[in-house]
């Protein structure tokens, strides 16, 4: 059995499975990475996400938190699918140990591309940022958005008809939340380049 059906016979074991309730949903957890290593982690997020409470952040902090080699194996979760009627197309077959290095090898060099690609984003923000408040003047005064919320614009700047509000991390700034007129509110990683441009 390939790593790739392997894969594809626990996400569809973990499909059956009910994972609202804490317990049963850190136990499946523990179980994938048991088994798959970090490399798990995409399986178990994606059937998480089916949660009525499901969070992202809480299952990555809490995939942390389980150790590869604890005591709840693969087993568990078959054992909750087939009682919730699961019935496998194939034998499973458990990866070797020199699959599970490519799985958590191949899960590795994602995450480093990703933290790559995320990296380039926040330096294009924070360069962005400069840019627009280099360009950007005091705030006018009878602003709607101040008018409306009835507050001084501290620290704020003004462009266009848009308000910054420079974000800094250790006196730097790495980013703008702009506030328009009616007080819709973003950040420059979802305004589109050609919202700035001369008009």
């Amino acid at each position: 059995m390939t790593a790739t059906t392997n894969n594809a016979t626990i996400a569809a074991a973990l499909s059956y499975v009910p994972l609202d309730e804490r317990e049963t949903w850190v136990r499946m957890g523990m179980a994938i990475k048991h088994e798959l290593g970090d490399a798990g982690f995409e399986i178990w997020n994606n059937g998480s996400a089916s949660a009525a409470n499901y969070s992202e952040k809480a299952a990555k902090t809490t995939w942390k938190s389980f150790k590869a080699g604890g005591g709840v194996t693969i087993a568990s979760l078959f054992h909750e699918a087939k009682a919730k009627g699961w019935k496998p197309d194939v034998p499973y077959t458990p990866p070797t140990p020199a699959e599970r290095k490519a799985l958590e090898a191949e899960r590795a060099a994602a995450s480093q591309a990703a933290e790559a690609t995320r990296q380039e984003g926040y330096a294009a923000a924070a360069k962005k940022a400069a840019n627009l408040l280099a360009k950007s003047r005091d705030v006018a005064a009878n602003h709607p958005y101040l008018a409306a919320k009835g507050i001084k614009p501290y620290g704020a700047r003004q462009l266009r008809d848009c308000l910054f509000v420079p974000l800094s991390i250790d006196g730097q700034v790495t980013n703008l939340q702009v506030i328009g007129e009616d007080g819709t509110k973003r950040f420059l990683g979802s305004i589109q380049k050609t919202e700035f441009k001369a008009r």
